[in-house]
C-alpha cells in the first residue's frame, strides 16, 4: 500500500511589518490528486520571522501522518514582509530654530504610524534665513516611503509664538 500523496497549498504569505512576530499568520492546507482539502496536522519552519524581508518556509506532515501520505510538491514557499509605508506619519521635530545668521538644523525627535516608532534618514531639514521650510523624513529598514513636516526659523527670541499641542509652530 502506497502513501497517499499530498500537495502544500499557502495562503497568507505576504504581510506588511508590524513589529510582532508573523510566523503564526502562516497557515497550510494540504490537497490531494483530486484537488479535495485535507486537514493534517502541520509543522511550519523555517524561524521566527519579525523584519521586513523574504524568507523561506518549509511544510512536513507530523509524524502521525507521515505514515500514510506523502508530500508531493509544495512543501517549500516564500514569506514576505514588506516595510511599512510611513506616507502619514507623525512626525516630531526638536527645539524651534531661532535666525542666528548661520546654518540650522532642525532635528526629528522621532516618527510614529500606527503605535511603532519609525527608522528614518532626514534631507530638507538645514536652512539659515527667516522663513517657513519642508523637510522629509524616508523610511529604512523595516520603513519605506516618506513624510514631510514644515518647520520655521523665526526671526529672534522675542518674536511672539507658541508650540501647540501637536508640537507644531504657531506664529502670531
Amino acid at each position: 500500500v502506497n502513501k497517499k500523496e499530498v500537495s502544500v497549498v499557502w495562503a497568507n504569505t505576504a504581510f506588511v511589518y508590524n513589529g510582532k512576530d508573523q510566523t503564526a499568520a502562516i497557515e497550510a492546507k494540504f490537497e490531494d490528486i483530486n484537488g479535495e482539502d485535507i486537514f493534517l496536522d502541520v509543522d511550519v519552519t523555517g524561524g521566527k520571522f519579525k523584519n521586513a524581508g523574504t524568507y523561506t518556509v518549509t511544510a512536513s506532515l507530523k509524524e502521525d501522518y507521515a505514515k500514510n501520505y506523502a508530500i508531493s510538491s509544495g512543501n517549500t514557499n516564500s514569506y514576505t514582509i514588506a516595510a511599512k509605508n510611513i506616507s502619514g506619519a507623525a512626525v516630531e521635530l526638536g527645539d524651534a530654530l531661532i535666525y542666528n545668521g548661520k546654518n540650522q538644523t532642525q532635528t526629528v525627535k522621532k516618527v510614529t504610524i500606527d503605535g511603532l516608532e519609525a527608522t528614518y534618514t532626514v534631507s530638507g531639514n538645514v536652512q539659515k534665513e527667516v522663513g517657513t521650510y519642508t523637510l522629509t523624513v524616508t523610511g529604512t529598514g523595516n520603513f519605506s516611503g516618506t513624510a514631510t513636516k514644515q518647520f520655521v526659523i523665526i526671526p529672534d527670541k522675542n518674536y511672539h509664538y507658541k508650540v501647540n499641542k501637536y508640537g507644531d509652530i504657531e506664529i502670531g
